[in-house]
This record gives structure tokens, C-alpha cells and sequence, in this order.
């Protein structure tokens, strides 16, 4: 399994512990092109999680392709233009499918998280940056509209 946009990693440890209580072995890559969140992803190690320095155009470049491609809360930090390009990567990178998952945006979503965040990392940039993200996400409609045929 490929996880696009990884981040700190919490999604790629997650899916081999959920694959290991279901009694199956998991192998997932994490890329990110940000060496930031590689290097805090790498601080907790997991057996049968890997992660790389990359973005989904250097794995396209490389010729690799993975049996499941995955992302989570990426797509509201790309532009039209990178959105196609990533989506069109993951297209072209899974031999089975890709799943890409998303913030969706609302009024409540955004009082609650503001609200909430305030309690668990105030005075960190957390809750400033999950409301920014919350501000940039989808509607269902607006997704339906951004996404390809």
C-alpha cells in the first residue's frame, strides 16, 4: 500500500496494525515531499512501514506501482492544477485502486474543531493550522465538481 502524503505517518502505522489484528501482513510505504514529516514520521517505527522523502510524480518517474494507493486530508492542500496531477499519479501508480479521503467542510465542523483544538494544543500552531484546513477543504458538491470523470 502506497500512502501519498503521509505526514507524521499515523495512517501508514495504522493500516498494519489494523491488517495485523485482522491476521494479514501489510507492507505500506509513506511518501511526502516535505522532509519535515518524513523525519517526524520516521520517529516512531513500525514493522512493515517504511517512509520516503518523495512526491507521487518521483514514484511515476521511478516506474513504481503499488497494489493500493491511499491519501488522507491531502487534497484541500493542493491547487486545481496540482490536485489533477496528483490524482492522475495515483491513477497511474495503483495496479488496484486508489482512495483518497478528505475533510469535509462545514459551519459546525469548524466551531467544533475551533472549540475542541482549544483544549488539547492551545498555544501550538495545531489549531490554527486544522481550522485553515477545515477553511480550505470540500463541500460534497464542490469535491463531486474538482474531482475527474
Amino acid at each position: 500500500v502506497l500512502d501519498l502524503g503521509c505526514g507524521g505517518g499515523d495512517l501508514a502505522r495504522s493500516l498494519v496494525r489494523w491488517a495485523r489484528s485482522d491476521g494479514f501482513d501489510l507492507e505500506v510505504v509513506g511518501v511526502d515531499p516535505d522532509p519535515r514529516a518524513i523525519a517526524a514520521a520516521e520517529r516512531q517505527t513500525t514493522a512493515g512501514v517504511t517512509f520516503r522523502t518523495q512526491s507521487s510524480g518521483d514514484l511515476v518517474a521511478a516506474g513504481e506501482r503499488f497494489d493500493v494507493v491511499v491519501s488522507n486530508h491531502v487534497l484541500h492542500h493542493l491547487d486545481d492544477t496540482e490536485r489533477g496531477a496528483f490524482l492522475r499519479d495515483s491513477a497511474e501508480l495503483a495496479v488496484g485502486r486508489s482512495v483518497h479521503s478528505d475533510i469535509r467542510r462545514s459551519v459546525s465542523a469548524y466551531r467544533l474543531y475551533a472549540i475542541g483544538a482549544s483544549f488539547v494544543s492551545a498555544g501550538t500552531f495545531i489549531r490554527e493550522d486544522g481550522l485553515r484546513s477545515i477553511r480550505r477543504s470540500f463541500t460534497v458538491p464542490e469535491l463531486a465538481a474538482a474531482l475527474p470523470a
